[in-house]
């Protein structure tokens, strides 16, 4: 109810992707943008590993911070 009111949209993914150098990996993505404070929150699991990465955009779309990334290996 609190995203809702806030107007953040949420994308996902699941499924299975060939990386150079890691091979097959299997995994969902998550993406929630805030379009009120420009805040993309972007979860992606593969395997035993989380990866959160923030950001905040213009509004254009453009990053204007660097990207924050935390790292979690379960």
């Amino acid at each position: 109810a609190i995203m809702r009111e806030e107007g953040v949209r949420a994308v996902s993914w699941e499924g299975e992707a060939n990386l150079q150098g890691c091979g097959k990996v299997k995994g969902n993505t998550t993406m929630l943008f805030n379009p009120n404070t420009g805040w993309v929150t972007m979860i992606i699991r593969a395997g035993d590993c989380l990866v959160v990465v923030k950001y905040q955009v213009n509004k254009s779309g453009v990053a204007i911070t660097k990207p924050i990334v935390k790292v979690v290996k379960g």
